[in-house]
């Protein structure tokens, strides 16, 4: 899966660097912009850090199981189910898009 992943990066790379950088910005400068005007502003930028966190870990594992299915079924009942939870909310992130 790593080598996918850094293959594809490679291949988009050079047409996507400046939109890579702004991206990246983007997401640093979020708990910032988010967190504008709060009163309690340290405790508003740790909370949509652990959230920005959170949300690449669900992201994480919820890529792995779909990409695993098939293998499920050799997992306890109880890993089974933290599957189907991160996929569903992998599912309602991607709602959110819309």
């Amino acid at each position: 899966m790593k080598k996918i992943l850094i293959g594809t990066l490679l291949v988009l790379l050079p047409f996507t660097s400046g939109y890579a950088n702004d991206m990246v910005n983007n997401l640093r400068a979020s708990p910032e912009a988010v967190c504008e005007g709060n009163p309690q502003h340290k405790e508003c930028i740790q909370a949509v850090n652990k959230m920005i966190s959170a949300t690449y870990q669900v992201t994480k594992a919820g890529s792995m199981c779909e990409q695993n299915k098939d293998k499920l079924h050799m997992l306890s009942d109880e890993l089974q189910k933290q599957c189907s939870s991160f996929v569903e909310a992998m599912d309602y992130m991607e709602s959110l898009k819309r």
